[in-house]
């Protein structure tokens, strides 16, 4: 067990936060962890359950808060809350509260589905939030997972004891980001019949020059018959004569 130094909470009262030695699973071992879980000896007696308090959300949010800032003061993307390492580090929690001390859970890795590749968990008991964290950032197990660059998901409980201290479990998970959406398909070429060539000033080389045949002129308006003149002439003295 890792114990910082004390940290002062009021004038003459000194207070004592501990924090475990960090978990830090990957998904290779997640099978491991699994079959690692503690069995109780034949005959052995289990211990009465305790009830313990209920989760408290706003010390949760104040816990994911410094987290995320002290992320943020180095430079790091900001956790997100996953509700189901939440639901795993409260039951956790309080079974710590339970058993009056301090443990890593065995089974998280079989506890968290999805398709994660790296889990952490700290934990940690003492009398408030500043306590603890400051508790954590002096231990370089704990650091390191505060500010490890792979974590993209968090999940805090906190459970407060009958005795006044604050149980804390904090889980951290790495798990990849959804796949980029494929790439637009490529346009199809358009089909020879339906494509003109762009508008140019210039001719192509090698091409013969465009040319514009205007269309046939309308044919001339018949003339009249060259003796049309001189056959009207004739008869109109013709008919002069026959009408005197």
């Amino acid at each position: 067990m890792v114990v910082p130094p004390t940290v002062s909470r009021t004038p003459g009262r000194r207070l004592l936060a501990s924090v475990l030695a960090a978990l830090v699973l990957t998904s290779t071992f997640a099978a491991t962890a699994a079959a690692q879980r503690a069995v109780p000896a034949a005959g052995a007696a289990r211990p009465a359950p305790v009830a313990a308090a209920s989760p408290s959300p706003e010390f949760e949010s104040q816990f994911v808060s410094r987290i995320n800032s002290l992320r943020a003061s180095k430079g790091l993307s900001q956790l997100q809350v996953s509700g189901q390492l939440q639901g795993v580090a409260r039951n956790w929690t309080e079974r710590m509260v339970a058993a009056g001390q301090i443990s890593h859970n065995p089974n998280l890795g079989s506890e968290v589905s999805g398709n994660w590749t790296k889990l952490g968990e700290n934990v940690g008991v003492g009398y408030d939030v500043d306590g603890l964290m400051q508790a954590f950032i002096n231990s370089p197990a704990h650091y390191k997972n505060l500010v490890d660059p792979d974590w993209n998901y968090v999940g805090v409980g906190v459970t407060m004891a009958p005795d006044g201290r604050m149980y804390t479990t904090h889980n951290f998970m790495a798990m990849p980001s959804a796949a980029p959406p494929p790439p637009p398909p490529a346009p199809k070429p358009a089909s020879p019949t339906t494509t003109r060539p762009p508008a140019s000033s210039t001719t192509r080389p090698n091409s013969s020059p465009t040319t514009t045949t205007a269309p046939p002129a309308p044919p001339p308006p018949p003339q009249p018959h060259p003796n049309e003149a001189r056959v009207t002439a004739v008869l109109d003295p013709l008919r002069s004569l026959e009408q005197g």
